[in-house]
């Protein structure tokens, strides 16, 4: 019951903060898919402004409207409450199984990381296919006519199979390693900043948090944008780098060609989305886990 309670509340946390900030995510999905800094087919006014977030947003809202951005967050919220509804439950499954076999009652820092990690792994079976969906979904062109769930369900399907919604998987064993990553670099510098005291402060906590989060996402990155090109590689089959098989030839045509700007597109919205995703997750987590352990009669 700790299991579906824990991986309950952080699925609808998660929903939550990511429709607070939806746009953002939409962004960073189509800056990550896009098979170059620059497309060559953009005018000089949208080549000048790439990279500027502000300006990006403008433009979609423009073209798109905000009803229009949100009519794409059904297939984020399907794939979103899936893969943290999996994780959640997961990870707790393996502290429990952990601290049980091991005789403890708290688990250490590398404990925590390794059960982390293989929770992240695990994960990979069920969020793979409903990934690439929604990356189809949200990488889509607005001019996209049937920009369903089950129209692209039915298009990866066609493509290869089932094996098509588990193309680029691999990419997974190296990008569950950011929550490993992210938890390292906040348990070392929270060490140093406790100094005799007994815990951080809300505010130190949360920008410690957001540090340690942009620095395990700036190390997997390049391999995260890899993976949303290889999910979004129906439109892109005449391009020699979606064509291939594998994450790290992949990575390295991106690199002969672009070079660090081609594996770096979309770093900062992707940084920024995560950071007030989790701004308001803080906000609404405990009550929204306080809620559901009342609602299961689990004392809080």
């Amino acid at each position: 019951m700790d299991e579906l309670i824990v991986a309950l509340s952080g699925a609808i946390g998660q929903v939550v903060g990511t429709f607070c900030i939806f746009p953002l995510d939409v962004l960073k999905t189509r800056m990550q898919a896009a098979k170059r800094v620059v497309n060559n087919n953009d005018d000089s006014e949208n080549n000048k402004n790439q990279g500027q977030i502000i300006k990006h947003l403008q433009k979609m809202y423009m073209d798109e409207g905000l009803l229009g951005i949100y009519k794409l967050f059904p297939a984020k919220a399907l794939a979103l409450s899936i893969s943290r509804f999996t994780y959640y439950f997961w990870y707790r499954f393996n502290t429990n199984q952990c601290k049980y076999f091991l005789n403890i009652k708290q688990l250490n820092t590398l404990q925590n990381i390794t059960c982390g990690y293989l929770a992240g792994i695990f994960n990979t079976i069920f969020i793979s296919p409903v990934e690439k969906i929604q990356v189809r979904v949200l990488a889509a062109s607005k001019d996209t006519q049937d920009n369903t769930i089950i129209k692209h369900v039915k298009d990866i399907y066609e493509e290869n199979g089932w094996y098509s919604f588990y193309f680029g998987w691999k990419a997974n064993f190296y990008t569950s390693a950011t929550p490993a990553i992210s938890n390292t670099v906040f348990d070392q510098i929270k060490m140093i900043l406790l100094n005799g005291r007994n815990a951080l402060g809300y505010f130190e906590a949360f920008f410690l948090g957001a540090f340690s989060k942009a620095i395990a996402t700036f190390i997997t990155f390049p391999v995260s944008r890899a993976k949303t090109i290889l999910q979004n590689s129906k439109n892109q089959k005449n391009d020699k780098n979606t064509t291939s098989t594998s994450v790290y030839q992949l990575l390295s045509a991106m690199y002969q060609e672009q070079g660090l700007p081609g594996l770096y597109n979309g770093l900062q919205v992707t940084i920024l989305n995560g950071v007030l995703r989790e701004a308001v997750m803080l906000m609404v987590k405990e009550r929204v886990d306080i809620a559901v352990r009342l609602a299961f009669g689990v004392t809080v």
